[in-house]
């Protein structure tokens, strides 16, 4: 009797077994995305939150791009404006053969901005010598695809571009109110600003995303901002966020 049970015992179990292994696989695999992206949907005022890993230029939405207090455009070498910075890319993809059009468009706009102070040739002996407020956000664009170009980092004469917690968080609050009056409301988008060229050395890459969910949530319960709000983390970056952290970090606001 027990050995016409046993093989039937082991059939069960091997099933079993496999079945285990099956349903771990398929929850491993279908927390890939989920480590790879966050959604978190904000009731007061209604707003949808995602955190992702990917490529900010591939976001059909408002973008946010960091400048300097300069706002310096030139990267042919490389020197002033790195091609591998976001700003960098954004001119090269927007503005690839124009970048005088981008000049002017810049100009245009600041003309409203009181200029903080100048800079002579022999002090800094590349790029523009105006320097503006840090915080500066000049809106370029068409109303359906806005970018929010904000002096977050103020480039020294040596060309190394340096930022401050502070200064961050006064360019995040005047973002907010360039995109509340230009934006109509519309999916909007933007890097972990601070993480590279601004060097703002006393934050973490997860820290300074803390700082944007923060800053950006206490000012939509102000008033409404967007109402989708994208943070992109650049793949090489990833690893750096914790995203269950960023996860419990949402729930508390």
């Amino acid at each position: 009797m027990v050995l016409g049970v046993w093989p039937s015992t082991v059939a069960i179990g091997m099933w079993l077994l496999l079945g285990t292994i099956v349903i771990s696989t398929l929850r491993a695999v279908t927390k890939i995305p989920s480590d790879e992206i966050i959604q978190h949907n904000m009731h007061h005022p209604k707003v949808l939150i995602t955190i992702k890993k990917g490529d900010l230029f591939s976001e059909h939405s408002h973008l946010i791009i960091g400048f300097t207090d300069t706002f310096d455009t030139d990267s042919s070498d490389g020197v002033v404006i790195s091609d591998a910075s976001v700003q960098g890319q954004f001119q090269k993809l927007f503005y690839a053969d124009a970048i005088e059009n981008l000049d002017s468009q810049l100009s245009n706009t600041l003309q409203d901005q009181e200029i903080r102070s100048r800079e002579s040739r022999t002090q800094k002996r590349r790029g523009k010598l105006d320097r503006y407020e840090i915080g500066t956000v000049v809106t370029l664009g068409a109303p359906n695809r806005r970018f929010f170009c904000v002096a977050y980092g103020r480039m020294q004469n040596n060309l190394v571009v340096r930022s401050s917690t502070d200064g961050l968080w006064v360019s995040l609050s005047n973002t907010w109110e360039a995109v509340r009056q230009h934006g109509h409301l519309l999916p909007v988008a933007m890097p972990v600003i601070g993480s590279e060229m601004a060097r703002v050395s006393a934050l973490s890459r997860e820290n300074l995303l803390k700082m944007i969910l923060l800053s950006f949530v206490a000012h939509s319960r102000q008033n409404p901002v967007t109402k989708s709000f994208t943070v992109v983390v650049h793949p090489k970056d990833f690893a750096d966020i914790n995203m269950l952290e960023i996860r419990a970090f949402l729930r508390t606001l």
